[in-house]
C-alpha cells in the first residue's frame, strides 16, 4: 500500500542565491551552493492552480507544504 503526503498548502517563494550561469558538477561545490540558499515566502495558497498563476512570468517558484503524519 502506498501512502501519500497530504499537502497544506503551497507556498510562493523567492529564494537567493540564483546560480543561473553554469557552475561546477562536483559534489562538494553542488552541496555548498545548495546549502548557500535562503527562501522567503511571498504568498501561499491553498489551490495549486492559484499558486501556478500567481508565478507566471516570474522568478518564483512553489514550494509544497505537506501535512506532518
Amino acid at each position: 500500500m502506498v501512502t501519500y503526503p497530504e499537502v497544506e498548502k503551497y507556498d510562493v517563494c523567492n529564494y537567493t542565491p540564483r546560480n543561473l550561469g553554469w557552475g561546477s558538477v562536483q559534489t562538494a561545490a553542488i552541496k555548498a551552493d545548495l546549502a548557500k540558499r535562503t527562501f522567503k515566502v511571498v504568498k501561499s495558497f491553498d489551490n495549486i492552480a492559484e499558486a501556478r498563476e500567481f508565478i507566471v512570468n516570474t522568478t518564483y517558484v512553489i514550494q509544497y507544504v505537506f501535512k506532518e503524519a
